[in-house]
Protein backbone atom coordinates (compact mmCIF):
# COMPACT_ATOMS: atom_id res chain seq x y z
CA UNK A 1 0.00 0.00 0.00
CA UNK A 2 1.06 3.45 -0.73
CA UNK A 3 1.92 5.85 1.55
CA UNK A 4 -0.09 8.61 0.64
CA UNK A 5 -3.15 5.74 1.53
CA UNK A 6 -1.79 5.60 4.92
CA UNK A 7 -1.82 9.55 5.33
CA UNK A 8 -5.36 10.01 3.95
CA UNK A 9 -6.34 7.31 6.30
CA UNK A 10 -3.87 8.40 9.39
CA UNK A 11 -5.33 12.15 8.90
CA UNK A 12 -9.16 11.11 8.52
CA UNK A 13 -8.54 8.46 11.40
CA UNK A 14 -6.96 11.07 13.48
CA UNK A 15 -9.63 13.60 13.35
CA UNK A 16 -11.92 11.14 13.87
CA UNK A 17 -10.48 10.14 17.25
CA UNK A 18 -10.06 13.70 18.56
CA UNK A 19 -13.33 14.02 17.79
CA UNK A 20 -14.44 11.59 19.04
CA UNK A 21 -12.54 11.73 22.10
CA UNK A 22 -13.66 15.35 22.98
CA UNK A 23 -17.44 14.39 22.34
CA UNK A 24 -16.76 11.53 25.48
CA UNK A 25 -15.42 14.18 27.42
CA UNK A 26 -18.25 16.53 26.38
CA UNK A 27 -20.57 13.81 27.59
CA UNK A 28 -19.34 12.98 31.22
CA UNK A 29 -21.93 14.10 34.22
CA UNK A 30 -20.66 17.96 35.12
CA UNK A 31 -18.91 18.81 31.97
CA UNK A 32 -21.11 21.06 30.28
CA UNK A 33 -18.61 22.58 27.49
CA UNK A 34 -15.03 21.74 26.12
CA UNK A 35 -12.92 24.56 25.25
CA UNK A 36 -12.57 24.17 21.49
CA UNK A 37 -14.96 21.67 20.93
CA UNK A 38 -17.01 24.35 18.60
CA UNK A 39 -13.68 24.60 16.59
CA UNK A 40 -13.39 20.95 16.33
CA UNK A 41 -16.54 20.64 15.01
CA UNK A 42 -15.68 22.91 12.63
CA UNK A 43 -12.08 21.41 11.53
CA UNK A 44 -14.07 18.36 11.17
CA UNK A 45 -17.26 18.95 9.56
CA UNK A 46 -14.62 20.73 6.30
CA UNK A 47 -12.36 18.21 6.02
CA UNK A 48 -15.06 15.80 6.38
CA UNK A 49 -15.94 16.57 2.67
CA UNK A 50 -12.75 16.53 1.05
CA UNK A 51 -11.40 13.35 3.15
CA UNK A 52 -14.45 11.35 2.39
CA UNK A 53 -14.99 11.97 -1.21
CA UNK A 54 -11.57 11.35 -1.90
CA UNK A 55 -11.75 8.20 0.07
CA UNK A 56 -14.77 7.11 -2.38
CA UNK A 57 -12.35 8.50 -5.40
CA UNK A 58 -10.14 5.84 -4.25
CA UNK A 59 -12.49 2.81 -3.94
CA UNK A 60 -14.02 3.84 -7.62
CA UNK A 61 -10.34 3.95 -9.16
CA UNK A 62 -9.66 0.97 -7.55
CA UNK A 63 -12.11 -0.78 -9.30
CA UNK A 64 -14.02 -1.83 -6.14
CA UNK A 65 -16.71 -4.36 -5.94
CA UNK A 66 -18.61 -5.75 -3.06
CA UNK A 67 -16.83 -9.04 -3.12
CA UNK A 68 -13.55 -7.63 -3.28
CA UNK A 69 -13.63 -4.51 -0.85
CA UNK A 70 -15.21 -7.10 1.99
CA UNK A 71 -11.88 -9.18 0.66
CA UNK A 72 -9.75 -6.18 0.69
CA UNK A 73 -11.18 -5.56 4.31
CA UNK A 74 -10.14 -8.73 5.79
CA UNK A 75 -6.41 -8.90 4.84
CA UNK A 76 -6.59 -5.69 6.92
CA UNK A 77 -4.73 -6.29 10.12
CA UNK A 78 -6.49 -6.97 12.99
CA UNK A 79 -5.43 -3.78 15.06
CA UNK A 80 -6.90 -1.76 12.33
CA UNK A 81 -9.86 -3.34 11.50
CA UNK A 82 -10.45 -3.26 15.43
CA UNK A 83 -10.05 0.25 15.62
CA UNK A 84 -12.44 1.25 12.82
CA UNK A 85 -14.72 -0.77 14.44
CA UNK A 86 -14.61 1.12 17.60
CA UNK A 87 -14.47 4.30 15.70
CA UNK A 88 -17.56 3.43 13.89
CA UNK A 89 -19.71 2.16 16.34
CA UNK A 90 -18.11 4.04 19.06
CA UNK A 91 -19.25 7.62 17.49
CA UNK A 92 -23.31 5.97 16.29
CA UNK A 93 -23.06 4.52 20.53
CA UNK A 94 -22.05 8.20 21.29
CA UNK A 95 -24.97 9.69 19.24
CA UNK A 96 -27.45 7.67 20.11
CA UNK A 97 -26.90 8.00 24.04
CA UNK A 98 -26.74 11.95 23.44
CA UNK A 99 -30.43 12.03 22.14
CA UNK A 100 -31.65 9.58 24.27
CA UNK A 101 -30.05 11.89 27.68
CA UNK A 102 -31.69 15.20 25.81
CA UNK A 103 -35.18 14.94 26.67
CA UNK A 104 -36.12 15.60 23.35
CA UNK A 105 -35.19 18.99 23.41
CA UNK A 106 -33.42 20.28 20.85
CA UNK A 107 -31.30 24.07 20.03
CA UNK A 108 -31.05 25.34 23.39
CA UNK A 109 -30.49 29.00 23.38
CA UNK A 110 -30.38 31.79 25.79
CA UNK A 111 -33.08 34.90 25.29
CA UNK A 112 -33.58 37.91 27.53
CA UNK A 113 -31.57 36.03 30.31
CA UNK A 114 -33.86 33.01 30.12
CA UNK A 115 -33.34 28.93 28.69
CA UNK A 116 -35.56 28.25 25.56
CA UNK A 117 -35.20 25.08 23.91
CA UNK A 118 -37.15 23.13 20.99
CA UNK A 119 -39.87 20.64 22.79
CA UNK A 120 -40.03 17.26 20.35
CA UNK A 121 -41.48 15.56 23.15
CA UNK A 122 -45.24 14.02 22.59
CA UNK A 123 -46.10 16.63 19.09
CA UNK A 124 -45.60 19.29 20.87
CA UNK A 125 -42.93 20.74 18.31
CA UNK A 126 -42.62 24.29 19.77
CA UNK A 127 -40.25 26.65 21.49
CA UNK A 128 -40.69 26.32 25.05
CA UNK A 129 -38.56 27.58 28.73
CA UNK A 130 -36.44 25.04 30.09
CA UNK A 131 -34.49 25.32 33.34
CA UNK A 132 -30.28 25.55 33.58
CA UNK A 133 -29.78 22.35 34.27
CA UNK A 134 -32.42 21.30 30.56
CA UNK A 135 -30.24 23.86 28.74
CA UNK A 136 -27.20 22.60 29.77
CA UNK A 137 -28.41 18.88 29.22
CA UNK A 138 -29.38 19.87 25.38
CA UNK A 139 -26.61 22.13 24.98
CA UNK A 140 -24.19 19.03 25.55
CA UNK A 141 -26.55 16.46 23.44
CA UNK A 142 -26.33 18.40 20.58
CA UNK A 143 -22.30 19.32 20.84
CA UNK A 144 -21.74 15.31 21.86
CA UNK A 145 -23.62 14.84 18.06
CA UNK A 146 -22.28 17.25 16.39
CA UNK A 147 -18.70 15.94 16.88
CA UNK A 148 -19.52 11.75 16.81
CA UNK A 149 -21.34 12.34 13.46
CA UNK A 150 -18.83 13.64 11.25
CA UNK A 151 -16.10 11.74 13.62
CA UNK A 152 -18.35 8.40 12.19
CA UNK A 153 -18.21 9.49 8.74
CA UNK A 154 -14.15 10.59 8.95
CA UNK A 155 -13.55 6.68 10.20
CA UNK A 156 -15.53 5.27 7.68
CA UNK A 157 -13.12 7.41 4.95
CA UNK A 158 -10.22 6.13 6.63
CA UNK A 159 -11.76 2.55 5.88
CA UNK A 160 -12.44 3.28 2.51
CA UNK A 161 -8.86 4.26 1.97
CA UNK A 162 -7.26 1.53 3.78
CA UNK A 163 -9.42 -0.77 1.81
CA UNK A 164 -8.92 0.84 -1.44
CA UNK A 165 -4.94 0.66 -0.45
CA UNK A 166 -5.18 -3.41 -0.43
CA UNK A 167 -7.33 -3.58 -3.34
CA UNK A 168 -4.29 -1.37 -5.24
CA UNK A 169 -1.46 -4.13 -4.07
CA UNK A 170 -3.76 -6.52 -4.63
CA UNK A 171 -3.20 -8.71 -8.06
CA UNK A 172 -6.95 -7.74 -9.23
CA UNK A 173 -6.07 -4.32 -9.74
CA UNK A 174 -3.00 -5.39 -11.45
CA UNK A 175 -4.57 -7.26 -14.17
CA UNK A 176 -4.75 -10.63 -12.68
CA UNK A 177 -5.29 -13.42 -10.53
CA UNK A 178 -7.59 -13.22 -7.48
CA UNK A 179 -8.30 -11.65 -3.93
CA UNK A 180 -6.32 -12.92 -1.38
CA UNK A 181 -7.54 -14.13 2.19
CA UNK A 182 -6.14 -13.09 4.99
CA UNK A 183 -3.72 -16.35 5.50
CA UNK A 184 -2.55 -15.45 1.44
CA UNK A 185 -4.35 -18.17 -0.32
CA UNK A 186 -6.37 -16.69 -3.08
CA UNK A 187 -9.97 -17.11 -3.39
CA UNK A 188 -11.35 -18.33 -6.71
CA UNK A 189 -13.63 -15.23 -8.21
Amino acid sequence: MGWTFKLHAAVAGGLSVSMLTVAMVTALPGITAVPGAHTLVLVGIACLFPLFLAGQVRLVRARATKATTWLALLCLPAAVRAALVVLVGGGFALSFLSIAWSANLQDPEIRDGRYYAFDTHRGVRETVEVSRSQYESALTADTVVMLATPAVFLAVAAGAVLVAGELRRSPVAVGGGAPRRPGGAYVQA
